[in-house]
């Protein structure tokens, strides 16, 4: 029982079969010539680390004998393929002298078993790299979504707030160029308005002052007017008439006829004293202060449209700023969409290499199968 399990771990120490094909028990304990036909089983995602294999390593294996135990002069190793298989042909040899005691069979499975070891350790090298970019691939993944995430909530508050901004300015286009555009001309009319209001201002002022000046020239020209003077006097001897009419009448004196005439002589006096004032007035210039006084209501009324226009441009012109500092060097919703779907895409193809690195992973590994054994005993 011992013996067996001492046969199966030297055979797996050495890379023979242990079940079927296993020639290990009934071989010659003493060869000569030793054959072996190993093939190389590995499916298509380890070609490159069969073809490190076959290139670097076992080239140098076939050109440096000493790899294996040295005491054959005879060991050859060739290459062939069979259905695209790569196959090699092991064979040892050793006539030696009488009394030679090394062992041609022991000799062949070292070399199957230091080949199979280091087709082992690229496949394991190969599996290293796989496991440590399958976990770069998963972390980029976990990034990518955050990404996702963060691009997608940012997109919602902008277009949050470009709705809310195009609805306080009534814009159609929320773009940088447009709101510049806009506020642009904006401020061109806030300008306009500004030199409006200065010179409806200034005129209005200008108007005032003029009117104060005719008004008081014509108060002048009024007081030292012959002509409304001697009306004056007549007005208040029609006056003194009336009031002593009255005084007469109060005595029986005097008939109400009388006092009625008396009344109607002072109100025509007072009436003519009215007609030249206002001839004496136009003389002087009433008219025109009648008309300043019509342009300076309209200039009122002017310069209160132009102040209400100057507080809504302001406002919106407020508004636009706002909404300039809120586009001007941010991503423009056409720039965040453009961004997203960059990202789905690169999360599909994340997907895939992680799908093609799991399966890389789970697929059979590379191995040496010994096909074929002879060995030839010593006579």
């Amino acid at each position: 029982m011992k013996a067996t399990l001492l046969a199966i771990a030297m055979a797996m120490l050495i890379g023979l079969p242990t079940a079927q094909g296993d020639e290990s028990a009934s071989r010659p304990s003493k060869t000569v010539k030793a054959f072996r036909e190993v093939r190389i089983d590995a499916p298509d995602v380890y070609l490159d680390v069969v073809q490190d294999f076959e290139k670097n390593y076992l080239s140098d294996f076939r050109l440096d004998p000493n790899r294996a135990p040295a005491y054959f002069p005879d060991i050859h190793i060739e290459q062939s393929a069979v259905n695209d298989t790569p196959v090699l042909l092991i064979s040892v040899e050793a006539p030696g002298p009488a009394g030679f005691t090394a062992d041609a069979a022991e000799t062949a499975d070292q070399i199957v078993g230091q080949l199979r070891s280091r087709l082992a350790m690229l496949t394991q090298q190969r599996r290293a790299v796989w496991k440590s970019e399958l976990a770069d691939a998963t972390t980029k993944g976990q990034n990518l979504e955050q990404q996702l995430v963060g691009m997608e909530a940012r997109l919602k508050l902008l277009e949050g707030d470009r709705s809310d901004a195009l609805a306080s300015t009534g814009l159609a286009d929320s773009s940088s160029q447009s709101v510049r555009d806009l506020a642009n001309a904006l401020e061109a009319q806030y300008e306009a308005t500004g030199v409006d209001i200065g010179g409806k201002t200034a005129r209005q002022s200008s108007l005032a002052a003029a009117i104060a000046k005719l008004s008081d020239r014509v108060a002048a020209t009024l007081k030292a007017d012959p002509i409304t003077d001697q009306l004056q006097e007549v007005v208040d001897i029609r006056q003194k008439e009336l009031d002593d009419a009255k005084k007469a009448r109060s005595a029986a004196s005097v008939s109400d006829a009388e006092v009625d005439r008396a009344v109607a002589a002072l109100a025509e006096a007072k009436v003519a004293v009215l007609v030249r004032r206002e001839a004496a007035a136009h003389a002087a210039g009433a008219d025109t202060i009648h008309k300043w006084n019509d342009d300076l209501l309209s200039l009122s009324i002017d310069l209160d449209e132009l102040h209400a226009r100057m507080t809504e441009l302001q406002t919106r012109l407020r508004r636009l700023r706002d909404m300039l500092d809120m586009v001007d060097g941010k991503p423009s919703a056409e720039s965040l969409t453009k961004l997203i779907e960059e990202i789905k895409t690169s999360e599909l193809k994340m997907g895939g290499e992680l799908t093609s690195l799991r399966a890389n992973l789970d697929a059979e590994q590379p191995g040496l199968t010994v096909v074929e054994s002879r060995d030839e005993p010593a006579h």
